[in-house]
């Protein structure tokens, strides 16, 4: 039996590694949002520059009858991020977003990856996406900043912006 390369080993490590990470995450999450009906969802991680989906798990626990939605919007926001990746102001789902279409925020753009989370309100599931691409070092700090400032209503807002709160929990661990 041959044994896997090197590169897909440590391509292996590195998605367990932000699986573990937005595990972490979703638990923060479900903590700050105090909501017994909301204690997970489902994370999806998409090659960036492919388009090819690496990671689609439930992280927490979900409801069985919403379970094949939270699946299902979480792959939708990954692929409409990527078809709109080449446009530098889509650095998340949130720019493209159509209540209307079912179309929510909840994916991000990092460097390598596309983040996205479905199962809690939107802002959640942005914060969630936001805060595990930050945290696995694929985001730079001004992305993350200026998708924190878009999701606010008011300016004020981006200081306790749930990413931002998960993100200076994540760092006291």
């Amino acid at each position: 039996m041959a044994s896997r390369s090197p590169v897909v080993r440590l391509q292996q490590r590195g998605i367990q590694k932000i699986c573990a990470t937005a595990s972490r995450v979703v638990r923060l999450a479900t903590t700050l949002l105090a909501d017994p009906e909301k204690m997970g969802g489902y994370f999806c991680l998409l090659d960036r520059k492919t388009g090819v989906i690496l990671i689609m798990t439930i992280i927490g626990s979900v409801d069985p009858s919403k379970a094949a939605r939270y699946k299902r919007l979480a792959e939708e926001k990954a692929l409409r991020l990527f078809d709109f990746r080449l446009n530098f102001s889509h650095i998340s789902s949130r720019v493209s977003a159509n209540e209307a279409e079912d179309k929510w925020p909840g994916s991000v753009l990092g460097n390598r990856f596309i983040y996205s989370f479905s199962g809690f309100p939107p802002t959640y599931d942005e914060a969630i996406s936001l805060a595990t691409a930050f945290k696995t070092n694929d985001m730079p700090a001004d992305r993350a900043e200026s998708i924190m400032f878009a999701s606010s209503r008011r300016a004020s807002e981006v200081m306790s912006h749930p990413a931002r709160v998960i993100i200076k929990s994540l760092e006291k661990l």
